[in-house]
């Protein structure tokens, strides 16, 4: 598989249950990422990925050769994050800093900003100091803008300098 209609446009990401750390870390710099928890066959996934016009990404040593999939499925041949995550660039135009931390880590929802401030009523002196958060419409959980998040994007920064090395 060495061309992927993908290279140029955003792509949009269905992975198995396999890999969900890499899902996890697509998903934390901005791409609409997809993770199959239930137990499909190759078959039933590269169907899903077609018909939603997603990238497949599949972690699997017994994984069939799929015809016709070259455009459509990358196979990582290795369980480690950042051997991972290279193979993926070499086939996606992967921008690690891309929208980084835009969706829901548990839903894949876009995130919308959240001031806190229009929740709480805070004294003064909190309110002026309280940073704009972001919260998820589907599943409500708030992503408070802190140490997690910056170390978040300080991992994302790695893989995107790991990509220009080789």
């Amino acid at each position: 598989m060495t061309s992927f209609r993908h290279k140029k446009s955003v792509p949009r990401i269905l992975c198995d249950a396999n890999i969900e750390d890499t899902a996890h870390w697509l998903r934390a710099a901005g791409y609409d990422v997809y993770v199959s928890f239930v137990n499909l066959s190759d078959e039933q996934l590269l169907k899903m990925a077609l018909k939603e016009n997603r990238v497949l990404l599949i972690r699997k040593q017994d994984t069939v050769s799929m015809s016709n999939s070259n455009e459509t499925v990358i196979i990582l041949d290795s369980e480690f994050l950042f051997d991972q995550i290279k193979q993926i660039g070499q086939h996606l135009a992967i921008d690690w800093l891309y929208k980084p931390l835009s969706r829901c880590m548990i839903c894949n929802t876009q995130l919308q900003k959240l001031n806190i401030n229009m929740w709480l009523d805070l004294p003064a002196e909190i309110h002026d100091n309280t940073e704009t958060s972001h919260a998820c419409p589907s599943c409500k959980r708030i992503y408070w803008a802190g140490e997690q998040i910056d170390k978040m994007v300080g991992q994302l920064q790695l893989f995107k300098d790991s990509q220009h090395q080789h």
